[in-house]
């Protein structure tokens, strides 16, 4: 559950006037009721999948294209993400001193924290590893 604030973390116990809350590093937070329902809350245990957005920078001089297949070459590997929605890899935006490209997968709720760890080292190996600029 994630409070307006940012408040992060899973309920542990709900009482007439406040909810504990541990997070993940496990840590305690008591919040007051009042502060959950006058705030917009964010459940991410509800749904049994979770969309990741992910963007990565490349230079200007850089092979646009095989970038491209780096990041669906990453995606495809990766056993945890969904096959449907289908992953969506493509240029969304034209940086000042950047090529951005989204990298759109959906994925088990349980990998939500560990995928975009596993994805980042990857991309950063392998953009190196074929002389593509990260600015």
């Amino acid at each position: 559950m994630e409070v307006a604030d940012g408040v992060k973390g899973t309920v542990r116990e709900i009482n007439e006037y406040h909810t504990v809350l541990v997070t993940a590093d496990k840590q305690t937070i008591v919040l007051p009721n009042r502060l959950i329902v006058s705030n917009k809350i964010i459940n991410y245990g509800l749904e049994p999948t979770r969309r990741l957005d992910l963007i990565y920078g490349i230079g200007y001089e850089s092979d646009l294209l095989q970038a491209k297949h780096i990041l669906q070459d990453i995606v495809s590997e990766l056993e945890f993400v969904l096959d449907e929605p289908k992953p969506l890899i493509g240029v969304q935006e034209l940086a000042d001193s950047s090529i951005n490209f989204l990298v759109r997968i959906h994925l088990k709720g349980e990998h939500a924290g560990i995928a975009p760890l596993m994805i980042n080292e990857q991309v950063k190996l392998r953009f190196d590893a074929a002389d593509i600029s990260i600015p």
